[in-house]
Formats: C-alpha cells, sequence, structure tokens
C-alpha cells in the first residue's frame, strides 16, 4: 500500500540521485560555464538589464508611496523598504528578495517591478542584504530570516496581516525563498509560528548550490565548498510544513536554469499539497520581471492569487 512513508522513501532515492547527477551525465566545465555564466553574453545590449532596471526604478522610487530603509537589523544593509497601499487595513504583505547571483544589485534595482503588487492592496517589503564576497551564502540566508521575522513581528503596525505573510525573490532570491520555505521558525524563536510564511513563490531560482560552486566565475565569490553548498542547497531539505508553493521560470532561459526549477519542484512535490510549477513562455531570465509592468502578466497574477487579491 502507498503512504507517506513510500512517499518519503522515493523522495530520497531522487535526492541521492540528483546529488550525484553531475557524475552521472559527465557535465564538463562548459556546461556550467554556458549555463549558469556566459548566458547573460547574449542578453546583454547597448543598456545592462541592471542599468536598465536601476534608471526605472530611480524614476519610481520618489513618487512612490513608501517608507525607506527600514532597519531589521545592525548592520548597514540590514534594512527593507515597505511599498504602502493607498488603503486598506489588515492587508496581505508580500517579502520581496532581490538576486543579482548574491554578488551584485540590490531592493532599489527591483523597485519598478513592485508597483503592480502594491497597487493591488498588498503591503510589499522589498528586503537588502550583505552581498558576497563580504558575506557568505549562509550569512545572506541568516540575514533574509530576521528580516522575515521582523517584518512578521512589527507588520502591523503598517496595517499589514501578520497572518497573511507571503514570500517571493527572483534568481539569487528566488533560492532565499526556498530557504525561507524550509525555515522552521520555531527553531529560532519557540515563539514564532511554523507558518510564519503562507505560501512561497521562488522564481528563476537556483535550488543546488552545488552548481554554482563548479561555476568558476561565480564560486570565486561565493566561497562554497561541499558541505555549505549542500546545507543551503533547497533541493536536498524539505518545507517546514505543508505550505503552497509556485516554482516560476522563463521558459527561454537556459536548460541548466530550467533544471533547477523542474528538479527543485520534482523534489518537494511529494511533501507539498499544492505545488505548481509554470514555465512562462517567450520570456527569459530578466524579461520575466520587466514583464510584471504588463497587465495580464502571468507571473504578476500568480503573486496576486497567493495574496488573494485581484489586479490592479
Amino acid at each position: 500500500m502507498w503512504d507517506d512513508r513510500n512517499a518519503i522513501l522515493l523522495s530520497s532515492f531522487y535526492l541521492i540521485i540528483v546529488r550525484q547527477w553531475g557524475a552521472i551525465v559527465d557535465r564538463d566545465q562548459k556546461w556550467y560555464e554556458d549555463q549558469f555564466w556566459h548566458w547573460m553574453d547574449v542578453l546583454t545590449v547597448e543598456e545592462t538589464f541592471d542599468e536598465k532596471w536601476r534608471r526605472m526604478s530611480a524614476g519610481y522610487i520618489p513618487r512612490a508611496r513608501m517608507e525607506r530603509d527600514i532597519k531589521y537589523g545592525n548592520g548597514a544593509n540590514e534594512v527593507f523598504d515597505l511599498f504602502i497601499p493607498d488603503d486598506g487595513e489588515s492587508v496581505p504583505v508580500l517579502i520581496f528578495v532581490h538576486g543579482g547571483y548574491w554578488t551584485w544589485m540590490d531592493k532599489d534595482t527591483y523597485a519598478f517591478s513592485l508597483e503592480p503588487i502594491r497597487s493591488a492592496g498588498a503591503l510589499v517589503a522589498s528586503v537588502n542584504y550583505t552581498l558576497c564576497p563580504h558575506n557568505t551564502i549562509s550569512g545572506i540566508v541568516d540575514q533574509v530570516r530576521r528580516a522575515c521575522i521582523f517584518i512578521y513581528e512589527n507588520v502591523g503596525a503598517y496595517n499589514g496581516d501578520q497572518n497573511n505573510i507571503h514570500i517571493t525573490g527572483h534568481s539569487a532570491g528566488g533560492h532565499l525563498t526556498a530557504m525561507m520555505a524550509a525555515t522552521d521558525w520555531r527553531e529560532l524563536n519557540p515563539d514564532l509560528p511554523i507558518d510564519l510564511l503562507k505560501s512561497a513563490i521562488p522564481s528563476s531560482g537556483l535550488f543546488d548550490m552545488n552548481n554554482m560552486r563548479l561555476t568558476p566565475q561565480l564560486n570565486e565569490h561565493l566561497k562554497l565548498d561541499r558541505e555549505e553548498a549542500d546545507a543551503n542547497s533547497p533541493l536536498f531539505l524539505a518545507p517546514a510544513y505543508d505550505m503552497p508553493i509556485s516554482v516560476v521560470v522563463g521558459a527561454e532561459e537556459t536548460e541548466g536554469f530550467l533544471l533547477e526549477s523542474k528538479n527543485f519542484s520534482k523534489a518537494w512535490s511529494d511533501r507539498v499539497t499544492n505545488l505548481r510549477y509554470m514555465e512562462v513562455p517567450r520570456v527569459h531570465h530578466f524579461s520575466l520581471i520587466e514583464n510584471m509592468l504588463t497587465p495580464g502578466d502571468p507571473f504578476t497574477c500568480l503573486l496576486l492569487e497567493h495574496l488573494g487579491l485581484d489586479g490592479p
């Protein structure tokens, strides 16, 4: 008879296979570099995407309804911005974690993309963290955890619903989103609920940090060894509880990025009742974020669905 024990055994067997995947398919160095580094070359035009996003956000931030640089810790980068809806009490909360391969970009880079979520009625908290090599991956995970706890404990002062907090993030932020979904908050503070986060939506995420470890241009700054890579790979972890999870990736991303999301979805599918995998058609790594401003955008609509909101 099929039961939870069989599902766990099958999932564990799958993770063992995935851990050895590189040896099975005999991936060479060029594969890692093409999938996780050189792919950015073909997406670079006269203005790089991070430069374009900073320009768009620089035009948006001065007119945004927001509160800037709220401290969640004592470090210089331990701050977040709050994008505040026009009205409402006990509104749903979305925590957003920025990307940039853990080494560049920040909350300001992505600010422009969060307006549709704010204007639909959510309180959006966009989190900063200290970048590598001035930090470690474990250190970043710790910072984002502390940011989530601070937001949970203080969001009521901004008319946010403490019992309706969700999390999303892009690229490296997708990895950090999954790490938060795997966090048992009671281990950090027994007074915290295990369901501090009601759902998670990682987008274009990276879930096996060994692939980053084996990409030299990345690991020069991340400085991952096998132990830290495994400990910070959501692929090898489990959700803290049975929360809704939607895994989003652009259909035109590299094979490596697509495999990251597919393998992660498979690994967690036996442990989560409501797990969805979405490949957004005609979208690559960066246009996934830019398209959030387009009415009817699938990713934006999915985020609003998790929050229980209609489009603006």
